[in-house]
């Protein structure tokens, strides 16, 4: 099964995802993405953080680029 990452980008800054998560395929693995989006963004209502310029990039584990979640588009 692949392994997928999901990156968070802030504004330049790259928070790399260390762990990824083993994944059918890419359509799976954007889903598991849009579900995190969705958490993130319920985080911060709570908290009150603004993370509208942060995305969720998907990547496979040879590093090709598999989608951007933009976190306004949510």
């Amino acid at each position: 099964m692949p392994r997928y990452y999901f990156h968070i980008r802030d504004h330049d800054r790259l928070i790399p995802d260390e762990e990824g998560l083993d994944l059918p395929d890419d359509g799976d693995a954007r889903l598991e993405a849009e579900a995190s989006a969705d958490d993130l963004i319920r985080d911060a209502l709570v908290s009150g953080e603004d993370v509208r310029h942060q995305s969720l990039e998907i990547v496979n584990a040879s590093g090709r680029g598999i989608a951007t979640i933009a976190l306004s588009d949510r």
